[in-house]
Formats: structure tokens, C-alpha cells, sequence
């Protein structure tokens, strides 16, 4: 790669011939002619400058590596073997290739060195078909990649990280959030743990997918950190010794996965989560009926300790035809109740997992009365709610503060009276929620609401006064003064109500 001239003013590109590169690498790209091949004439000012361009293209590289750049939007580079770069968020993505992984890492630091905090990325993605030793792009492009964009997430997938690479992501100034799918550390995560003990920084998230790159001892480590993450997800422990263990990890959010033998072999009642957000999965391939005596014990000890604010649920039970009891759903209702600042019930299944819909009915009228529920989550059919929706009608009339929807957040609805029970309640959330503001300064916004979003309904006007009745005695005293005579002319007061009109203009 040519450095010679970091002018704009200068071609960026030249298109070099052929021979000079792997013909297996870029024959189909150019028989599709959409990739001419390019040498640099110069540094790219920025990451920005290359996704300009708006079309595919192949860079030849002298270290002998091709980079095959996609702007944003597109996904048609090449699938062989080789290490990927996706910048998120409208940023390219880009595919090197090569002989060796030194020539391979050193162009994925160049490139990710060229990254501006004014290119727009809210992801980067490193990531490999197959393991890759990632050690040779050494920590100069870890560096880099927080500074131009502290806040984002970075995922790393199938690839293997050095010891000073790990230290780097370990010990940056400000939370970061990692993601590591099927990944290693090339020290079973030691200097991690030993960076994160030893540095004030701290994990907005931190995430493994597929695979713990942590010997177990790290892992004790790690769950023992107290205020360092703030939200940690791991994947399947096989060992039973130490399936329970995540648990007790001193976190705000704690997503885990875990087999319903596990839970069958341990102590519940001395099972402690300091999580206040759970988000559990629980599987089993090769049951034959469902853990109904194991989920009673659960639900249990989570009502015990009483305080969740948000529970997910998800039962991944595959190639079977057993539904949950009833038995287990009513505890389930219970154990809500008993965590009464519970705010999510997320019970979504996906794929053939096990199906709530029979149990629509029980759920919306056992969890009716919730006070502090807000968001009841439910992958289920229409027709789970009744006829005319009429279980899910019950339930938004009798409690106006949650709403019930899919997983991708979109409620459920028959499109027309639900739409209306649901714009109803949100009137009301809101009439309840300025009960906080002082009286002189929610007067004038309960006369505005009146006025423009009341005027037309009863119900509405109903429920705005009954939660504002000091506001409405204040605002009859207002009017009450305006509509005082005495002794005052008509002369005089039609001077009042002028000047009056004019200030209300202002």
C-alpha cells in the first residue's frame, strides 16, 4: 500500500493488471464485472473515503493480501476462508484475503487504523469462517477502534485473541461492551481477569456465545468481580459442578442457559441471584416429559427472593409433544406476584419450543392485578386471546399500565376497539404520571390536555380530573377571579380583557 501522498487532490486508486493477483481470488467478482481490481496511490483519508465510492472492489495490497471491499448495504463478498471486517451503521465491509495470517492481520490493522470518529459505525464485527489467529494485528487497531467510538459494541467471532489483545479490551477508560462467540483467549483469559481485577475499568456488557474461552478457576474470577459488569451473558456449562455458579454473579443483568438436570441436582434453596434482571434458559433434548417437579422448585426460589424487576423465560425443549402443566403456570403467576416491582414477563418461545397459548386465559387473568407489571412479552397466535380478543380486552381494562406485545415489540391488536383501549391507557399513564409535578407548574398543562386531547371524550376528561382535582379546584379559582365584577366598569373591564387577550398572545 502506497503512503506517498495523503492529499485528497491525488487519485486514490489505479487499476492494476490482473496478473498481479490470485486469479481463484477475484475470477468471480470480475466475470460478473463488478470488481475491478485496484492498487492504492495513496492513503485513504478515511474509512469514510473508501465507502464513498458506493460499488464493490478488489485492493491489491504489495504484502500480497486482496481486500474486498463492500460498501454498505451490499453483501456479495466472497465466502473462502478468510477475515471480515463489518462496520455497522452504514460503514463497509471488508474481506482480506491472503496467503498468510501475518500479511492477513497486517492489513486489518491498516485499514482499521483509517477509521474516523466522524465515519458512522455503531458496530464492528471481526470475524472468521473458521478459527483465526487474530494475535498478528497486535493491539494498535484495538486501541484505535474504542477511540474513534468508545460506546459501540465490538463482537468477535471464531476469532483467537493474544494476551496483550485481551489486555487492551480489559482495561479502556469508559465501559465498553464485548461480544465473543466461539472465541479463545490465547491464556484461557487470565490477563483479562487479572486486568479487570487490577484496573478501575468496567464491561457495559459483556457476552460469550457458543463457547467459554475461560477455564473454570477464570471463571470463578470473573463471577466473583463486584460493580466491574454491568451485564454478562454465558453460554451452556456441561459440567453440573458448576452450573450454578453464573448465578451468583453481582450483576444488573445476567442472561444464562442451563439444562433442567442441572437444577434437579442442586440445593434451590440456597440458590442466590443478585441479578435483578434474568433473562434464563432452560433445556432439555433428551427428557421425556416436562421438569414439571424441578420448575415448581425454581419458580419458587425466585418468588422467595422477591427482587426482579424483569424475567425471561425460555423453554428449549426440542423434538417433543409435551405441554407446560397448568401447575407450573400458576406458580409462574405467583412467583410474578411475589416480585412486586416486576416490570417485564418476557415468556417468548422460538422455533418448536413449547407453546404458551393455551395458557393466554390463565396468564391475563392471574397477572391482571399486577401493579408494577409493564410489559407482558408473548410469542402466540391471535386467536391464543379469544374471541374478539376478549382475554386480552379484560386484561387492558383492568390494568391500563401494561401492555402486551411479540417479541419484536409490536402489540397485539384486532386493529381497531384494542388500538383504542391501548391509546386510552396511554392517556391515563400520563395523566397519572404528572401527579409528581408541583401544582403551579401542572395546572396549565392539565388545562392544555383538556383543551386538546380531552375535549372530545368523556372517559378522557373523566380520568384526567380524577387524578388532578387540586389542578382543576385551581384552575375554577382562575377563572373565578377573571369573571369577578365589583365595582369595575364595562369600560374598565373591557380594558382588562384586552390586555389580558394581548399577554395570552405573548
Amino acid at each position: 500500500m502506497s503512503e506517498k501522498d495523503d492529499s485528497s487532490s491525488v487519485a486514490l486508486f489505479e487499476v492494476i493488471p490482473p496478473f498481479l493477483c490470485r486469479p481463484e481470488q477475484v475470477a468471480r467478482w470480475q466475470r460478473a464485472g463488478e470488481s475491478p481490481t485496484y492498487k492504492l496511490l495513496r492513503k485513504p483519508n478515511s474509512l469514510e473515503e473508501l465507502n464513498s465510492y458506493k460499488y464493490c472492489m478488489a485492493i491489491w495490497s504489495e504484502n500480497g493480501t486482496l481486500t474486498y471491499l463492500t460498501p454498505h448495504g451490499r453483501d456479495d463478498y466472497p465466502r473462502e476462508n478468510a477475515l471480515t471486517l463489518k462496520y455497522r451503521g452504514g460503514g463497509p465491509t471488508l474481506h482480506i484475503c491472503g496467503s498468510s495470517n501475518l500479511a492477513i492481520n497486517q492489513t486489518a490493522d491498516y485499514f482499521m487504523c483509517l477509521e474516523k470518529p466522524t465515519d458512522e459505525s455503531n458496530c464492528l464485527r471481526i470475524e472468521s469462517t473458521r478459527a483465526f489467529d487474530f494475535s498478528g494485528a497486535g493491539t494498535r487497531c484495538l486501541e484505535h477502534m474504542f477511540q474513534v467510538a468508545p460506546s459501540r459494541p465490538v463482537e468477535f467471532f471464531n476469532i483467537d485473541l493474544s494476551t496483550q489483545q485481551s489486555t487492551i479490551l480489559a482495561t479502556r477508560p469508559h465501559p465498553v461492551r464485548l461480544v465473543f462467540n466461539d472465541c479463545e483467549l490465547e491464556d484461557s483469559g487470565t490477563a483479562f481477569l487479572d486486568a479487570l481485577e487490577s484496573y478501575s475499568s468496567s464491561l457495559a456488557l459483556l457476552k460469550f456465545e457458543e463457547s467459554l474461552p475461560l477455564d473454570y478457576r477464570n471463571l470463578q474470577r470473573l463471577l466473583a468481580l463486584n460493580g466491574v459488569i454491568d451485564e454478562l451473558s454465558l453460554p451452556l456449562l456441561l459440567d453440573d459442578e458448576f452450573a450454578l455458579l453464573p448465578f451468583s454473579a453481582n450483576v444488573r443483568r445476567l442472561e444464562y442457559e442451563l439444562l433442567a438436570s442441572s437444577l434437579s441436582q442442586a440445593d434451590l434453596e440456597s440458590l442466590h441471584i443478585p441479578a435483578r434482571q434474568l433473562f434464563i434458559r432452560i433445556e432439555d433434548f433428551d427428557r421425556d416429559a416436562f421438569p414439571t417437579d424441578i420448575m415448581l422448585s425454581f419458580f419458587r426460589r425466585l418468588a422467595h427472593m422477591g427482587h426482579f424487576i424483569e424475567l425471561k423465560v425460555r423453554f428449549l425443549f426440542v423434538d417433543n409433544d409435551f405441554a407446560i402443566p397448568d401447575s407450573v403456570i400458576q406458580e409462574l403467576i405467583c412467583t410474578a406476584h411475589a416480585n412486586d416491582k416486576l416490570q417485564v414477563l418476557d415468556l417468548c418461545t422460538q422455533g418448536e419450543d413449547l407453546e404458551w397459548d393455551p395458557h393466554v386465559k390463565t396468564l391475563c387473568r392471574g397477572l391482571q392485578n399486577h401493579k408494577a407489571l409493564r410489559n407482558l412479552i408473548l410469542e402466540v397466535r391471535d386467536d391464543a386471546f379469544g374471541r374478539n380478543f376478549c382475554h386480552l380486552r379484560k386484561l387492558l381494562s383492568k390494568n391500563r399500565q401494561i401492555v402486551v406485545m411479540d417479541e419484536l415489540k409490536r402489540f397485539y391488536t384486532d386493529g381497531s376497539s384494542i388500538d383504542e383501549l391501548y391509546s386510552l391507557n396511554k392517556f391515563y399513564r400520563g395523566s397519572a404520571d404528572l401527579e409528581v409535578t408541583p401544582l403551579s407548574k401542572r395546572s396549565p398543562l392539565v388545562a392544555t390536555t383538556l383543551v386538546r386531547r380531552a375535549s372530545n371524550s368523556f372517559r378522557r376528561t373523566a380520568l384526567l380530573l380524577s387524578n388532578h382535582t387540586d389542578a382543576l379546584f385551581d384552575l375554577v379559582q382562575i377563572a373565578g377571579l377573571n369573571g369577578l365584577s365589583g365595582k369595575t366598569s364595562s369600560r374598565e373591564t373591557t380594558e382588562e380583557t384586552t390586555s389580558t387577550r394581548k399577554r395570552r398572545r405573548l
